[in-house]
């Protein structure tokens, strides 16, 4: 069932798709958000070389790239309050869907500062994943 809610909310964002490198990332980030913005979906994230990384997401979206559901689910919210973060979770994530690199660098100045690292630190972890 977890992969058909993933696919359901894949579809209200767009554009899956693990193809290439930039289309994986984009998907991470893209959940990583979406669960930032409430949406709980049960992955955990890591800090990895491009930032927040969940290799149980990623085992699911390459599952989902093969079997992609044929059978789309009907999904209602109990609590108006969630369709209300997924709307301002799509707005969000439509500023930067173009351009991957924002996404990336948003996701891990994010994750740095919500498991407790100083300002300086994140500056200084950022500098070194751009470089």
């Amino acid at each position: 069932m977890k992969i058909e809610i993933l696919d359901y909310f894949l579809k209200k964002i767009g554009s899956f798709s693990m193809k290439d490198f930039n289309s994986r990332l984009a998907f991470q980030k893209e959940i990583y958000f979406l669960q930032r913005y409430g949406i709980g979906l049960g992955y955990d994230f890591d800090w990895f070389i491009h930032g927040p990384y969940s290799p149980k997401l990623a085992s699911d979206g390459f599952k989902l790239n093969s079997i992609r559901p044929k059978k789309e689910i009907k999904i209602e919210f109990s609590d108006e309050e969630i369709e209300d973060d997924l709307q301002k979770f799509i707005n969000f994530i439509n500023k930067y869907k173009k351009n991957i690199h924002k996404l990336e660098l948003l996701a891990s100045i994010d994750f740095l500062m919500i498991n407790g690292l100083s300002k300086n630190e994140v500056i200084e972890i950022v500098k070194r994943q751009c470089d």
